[in-house]
């Protein structure tokens, strides 16, 4: 089975409608290939879709955030023959367009000083902005709304795939590619229950 099926029977765990489970699967591939590029496990952008549109590709939030990711559009362009391009609304409804750029987004993040590969500040960022990066202003990521709702969908795609993550560190590194599929590069190992400890602790 491949990792593009596994993760698209997998959405069921979450409880969604046939039509949105659908459109999970048919962009399915594009989301495993902009995760791959960035070096993100596709299971937290699958989860990240779940809880910011409940994968409806023209979902827009109170606050004016579009599409599939939940993308504002001020803060999403193109250069076009030089000239700076503000993506409107509309455009980011484009389902592979909103997914590159949404990645693409969560990828800046944690590159970000102060996050620095923190995947739980990262998703705190994604949703709350700048203030996420200083434990001064935000103590626990972790614990914030928006990236416990993400977590818990990403343990119940784990877990619909066979992966039983202990924890927020497993579920950063035990991904669903590797762990799964490549099972020799895998940085965790299985305990009682079949629950995967990372190797370093």
């Amino acid at each position: 089975m491949s990792l593009v099926t596994a993760l698209c029977l997998a959405v069921a765990s979450l409880g969604v409608s046939k039509s949105e489970k659908r459109t999970a699967c048919k962009y399915m591939p594009h989301i495993v290939q902009q995760s791959s590029h960035h070096n993100i496990d596709p299971s937290i952008v699958v989860s990240m879709m779940f809880v910011e549109s409940s994968f409806q590709t023209k979902a827009v939030s109170p606050k004016g955030a579009c599409g599939l990711m939940q993308l504002i559009p001020k803060w999403n362009s193109v250069k076009i023959k030089g000239k700076k391009h503000t993506y409107t609304c509309k455009e980011l409804f484009h389902p592979r367009r909103n997914i590159k750029l949404g990645v693409r987004a969560l990828k800046r993040w944690l590159d970000m000083p102060g996050i620095k590969g923190d995947m739980g500040r990262a998703l705190c960022a994604y949703n709350a902005g700048n203030r996420c990066r200083f434990p001064k202003r935000i103590p626990d990521a972790s614990k914030t709304k928006y990236v416990k709702a993400v977590r818990k969908a990403q343990k119940k795609i784990h877990s619909a795939v066979g992966l039983k993550p202990f924890g927020d560190l497993e579920l950063t590194h035990c991904t669903v590619s590797v762990c799964l599929y490549q099972k020799n590069q895998c940085p965790c190992t299985p305990g009682v229950n079949g629950i995967l400890y990372l190797n370093e602790e």
